[in-house]
C-alpha cells in the first residue's frame, strides 16, 4: 500500500490559488445544458483527509460521465460540472460556502460533506429547495424538517451493528470497549450508536465515553486514564484520520497492544505513516476495502491511480455522491428538483452504486422519513503493514 500524503502542499496550494473554487470537466455547451453540482467540502485542516478524496471522486466520475456523452433527460443531453469550495469544517465557512454555491452559483444539486457543514447549510438549502446529497453525521440531519435532503453516506447508526457483528465473529474474546470521539455533532451522534451496537454483541463499554477537541495533538493523559480499565478494544468512532492516527500512535507508545477501531471513515495510510507498521497492527477500518479487492474496487483503484497519481481507499466511499446524482436524474428523467425528489422517494427507487451495488433509502421508523441510503459496509484490518479485507458488515 502506497504511503501518502503529498497532496497537502501541492493540491491545497492550487486550491488556494483558485480561491478554493473548482469547476469540473464539462464539455462545451450552453449553460442550460450543464448540471452544476455544488460541493461544500473540507480541503484544509483535519477534515481534509476526507475532503480531498471526496472532491477527487466526484471529479473523476463527472469526467467519465462527460466523456461518455453525458446524460440524456427528457430528450436533452446534459453534462456535469462540479463546483467545489473549502468549508474548512467550521459552521461559519460552511454557511458562507452554501450561500455562495446555492444563491450565487444557483446550483440545484448540492453535496454538503460532513456533519458540521450539512447542519450549517440547512437554512440555505431548505429555503432554496435544492436536492442535498449529504454525507453528514449529526442529530437532526435526516428529518421531515429537511424534505430535500437525502443522506447518501450511511452513518454509525446504519453500519455500526454490522461492523460489531463482524468484529465479534472474528474476535469473540473482545468484550471490553472504551470510546473516544470528536466533541462535535458527528461524535455526539455516532458514539452512542457504536456503543449500543457493540453492547448488542456482548461487548461492554467499561468507561464513560470521552469526547475530544480534534484540533488537539496530545492525548496521552486521556489514553492512560482509559487504559486503566484494561480494554480489549479502543473505539475512536468518527475521529478524523490525522487525529485517529495520533491516538493509535500514542496508545501504542503507552504499551497498549489490543485492537483499535474507527467506526467511521478512517485512513489506513495516515495511520501507517504516523504509527508505523508495528503500531498500526490490528487497527480496524469499517467502510474501507482491503486486499484482496473485489473486481469493481480493483477497477476503481486503477482509474483513481491513473487520474490522481496515488491511491486513497477512502475515495471509494465518496463514489456514492455522483452515483446517487446520476441514478436520481435518470429515475426522474428530468432536472426539475421536485420531480427528482419524487423519484427518490419512490419505494422502488435504487441507487446504482459503482462500488456497493444496488442501494435503497430507508429510515422512516428511526428518522421519520425514508431519506437515508442503506448499503453493505466493508470492514478491513491492518495486518503486517497491509490493509486486509475482513468481510462485509450487513
Amino acid at each position: 500500500m502506497k504511503k501518502t500524503r503529498q497532496w497537502c502542499g501541492g493540491l491545497i496550494g492550487l486550491m488556494l490559488i483558485a480561491v478554493l473554487v473548482f469547476t469540473g470537466s464539462a464539455k462545451p455547451g450552453n449553460a442550460q445544458d450543464v448540471i452544476k453540482f455544488g460541493t461544500s467540502v473540507t480541503l484544509s485542516g483535519p477534515g481534509a483527509v476526507w475532503g480531498v478524496p471526496n472532491y477527487r471522486a466526484v471529479e473523476m466520475q463527472f469526467e467519465e460521465f462527460n466523456n461518455a456523452g453525458g446524460i440524456k433527460l427528457g430528450g436533452k443531453t446534459y453534462t456535469f460540472k462540479q463546483i467545489a469550495m473549502d468549508n474548512k469544517y467550521t459552521p461559519e465557512d460552511s454557511l458562507a460556502v452554501a450561500t455562495r454555491l446555492i444563491v450565487q452559483e444557483e446550483v440545484k444539486f448540492f453535496n454538503p460533506s460532513g456533519g458540521v457543514p450539512t447542519l450549517a447549510s440547512l437554512p440555505v438549502s431548505n429555503k432554496h429547495k435544492v436536492i442535498s446529497l449529504s454525507g453528514g453525521y449529526g442529530k437532526g440531519i435526516v428529518s421531515k424538517d429537511n424534505p430535500y435532503l437525502f443522506r447518501v453516506d450511511p452513518t454509525a447508526v446504519e453500519f455500526a451493528p454490522g461492523t460489531w457483528k463482524l468484529v465479534h465473529e472474528k474476535y469473540p474474546k473482545i468484550c471490553r470497549r472504551v470510546g473516544i470521539s470528536p466533541n462535535n455533532d458527528v461524535g455526539w451522534a455516532s458514539a452512542p450508536a457504536s456503543e449500543k451496537a457493540a453492547k448488542s454483541f456482548g461487548i461492554e463499554t467499561v468507561s464513560p465515553q470521552e469526547y475530544i477537541d480534534i484540533s488537539g495533538v496530545e492525548f496521552s493523559s486521556l489514553l492512560l486514564k482509559l487504559l486503566r480499565h484494561k480494554p480489549d478494544i479502543i473505539d475512536c468512532a468518527t475521529t478524523p484520520g490525522r487525529v485517529f492516527a495520533l491516538l493509535v500512535k500514542q496508545a501504542r507508545e503507552l504499551g497498549y497492544t489490543g485492537k483499535i477501531i474507527n467506526v467511521g471513515i478512517g485512513d489506513p495510510n495516515v495511520v501507517l505513516e504516523k504509527a508505523g507498521k508495528e503500531g498500526a497492527e490490528g487497527v480496524i477500518f469499517p467502510t474501507i476495502f482491503g486486499e484482496p479487492l473485489p473486481p469493481q474496487v480493483a477497477a476503481w483503484k486503477k482509474k483513481y491511480e491513473a487520474r490522481w497519481g496515488e491511491w486513497n481507499p477512502i475515495s471509494l466511499n465518496f463514489s456514492i455522491y455522483a452515483d446517487s446524482l446520476m441514478s436520481c436524474l435518470k429515475a426522474a428523467n428530468s432536472v426539475d428538483v421536485d420531480k427528482v425528489k419524487a423519484a427518490m422517494e419512490n419505494p422502488n427507487f435504487r441507487v446504482n452504486s459503482t462500488i456497493f451495488g444496488l442501494s435503497h433509502f430507508w429510515g422512516k421508523e428511526y428518522y421519520g422519513i425514508n431519506h437515508q441510503l442503506l448499503h453493505p459496509i466493508p470492514v478491513s484490518e491492518i495486518r503486517d503493514g497491509k490493509l486486509i479485507f475482513m468481510g462485509m458488515g450487513l
